[in-house]
């Protein structure tokens, strides 16, 4: 199979990112979405039955939605941006076509296309999904921008497909395409983490591979949980280690947490269990009442894939101060690089820096 190059830039439609933040000049795709577009046009591949996967906004799924599709998410903000320029490009679907990384397809696939994540555990999480469900003729098409290329990459692929095929760069980007599925004897999606805490259990692709974050070991040795807090908000919570160390310190209270992916819930429930555990999979706190906690918890994520995203922390914050009760206590780790101080001050009456180090800052924020 030979691979082409592009001649011109293909049709776009007018993809939002949502949430639409002012002043935010992060688009809601790149050129390798488009590089995938013309090569499923081009190779007339779109009336496959195909798997749309990593979809960020909704570039792909506004372009290729059908009856044949399926769109694999695993953050709910990512599911709702794509709903949001599906209904704006007047598309038509169901939610029968949207699932996760962790569920079955209803039918063998034939195409595949994915916008390479940033983790390669999660890439991996993938292409272990796409072999289960494809059908020997599968073709599939992966984008990433040449600049975050690693042999990984091609190693992983490898691992599950006997055809794996570059592209030259166009416009920064590049293209794999993989096909010939091989025979595969697939290894555990679940990765145990051994700690002083006790072992955690995690799907791949949940942030901080293998380890506790740093930032998040930081936070714990610095914890001091009000006696009199009832109910307790772990945000952005990750695998849930955070909240397993509170109540280790604090078994009486009542303590939810929320993450915007459906890998950090699921891996959350792995590791707590009982009549004290809520777990919610939602990227902002609108579920919840204002002044519902007693004490919040964090280590709020920057990044959304490459990019440092402040319109993350920040509408965490802006939620987080909603939620808190008069006399309650929002705490959270910061990198020291990040300028959170005056975001929060502008939140908050009261800001103070709980600890430090060369890394890391604990600010603790008071209404």
């Amino acid at each position: 199979m030979t691979l082409h190059l592009p001649q011109n830039s293909p049709t776009v439609y007018s993809v939002k990112r949502v949430p639409d933040y002012k002043n935010n000049s992060l688009k809601a795709w790149n050129t390798s979405d488009e590089f995938m577009l013309w090569y499923v046009t081009h190779h007339k591949l779109s009336s496959l039955p195909h798997l749309i996967i990593n979809d960020a906004f909704g570039y792909l799924s506004s372009h290729f939605m059908s009856d044949n599709s399926t769109v694999v998410y695993h953050l709910k903000s990512q599911l709702e941006a794509i709903e949001f320029n599906l209904k704006l490009h007047l598309k038509t679907f169901t939610p029968q076509q949207f699932i996760t990384p962790l569920d079955p397809t209803k039918s063998k696939v034939q195409l595949a296309l994915i916008k390479i994540p940033k983790s390669l555990e999660l890439f991996e999480l993938f292409l272990q999904q796409i072999h289960q469900n494809s059908d020997s003729n599968i073709t599939v098409v992966c984008g990433f921008m040449t600049k975050y290329f690693t042999p990984q990459l091609l190693k992983i692929a490898s691992n599950y497909f006997n055809d794996v095929k570059q592209t030259k760069a166009w416009k920064k980007s590049r293209l794999l395409v993989l096909s010939v599925p091989k025979q595969v004897k697939y290894q555990s999606i679940i990765q145990d983490i051994r700690s002083e805490y006790g072992t955690i259990k995690q799907y791949k692709g949940v942030f901080s591979s293998g380890h506790i974050d740093y930032a998040t070991q930081f936070l714990i040795k610095n914890l001091a949980i009000p006696q009199q807090a009832d109910t307790i908000l772990d945000l952005a919570s990750g695998n849930g280690i955070l909240a397993k160390v509170i109540y280790q310190k604090h078994p009486k209270a009542n303590i939810h947490l929320v993450d915007d992916s459906i890998l950090a819930i699921k891996s959350s429930e792995l590791n707590l269990s009982g009549q004290s555990f809520y777990f919610h999979h939602t990227h902002h706190l609108d579920e919840f009442n204002t002044n519902t906690f007693d004490y919040i918890i964090s280590n709020p994520p920057f990044h959304l894939e490459h990019e440092i995203d402040l319109s993350l922390p920040k509408r965490l914050f802006t939620n987080a101060q909603r939620v808190l009760k008069p006399n309650g206590i929002f705490e959270l780790v910061a990198n020291r690089h990040l300028k959170y101080y005056p975001i929060l001050k502008r939140l908050f009456s009261r800001v103070d820096v709980k600890a430090q180090n060369a890394k890391f800052i604990v600010y603790s924020c008071r209404l």
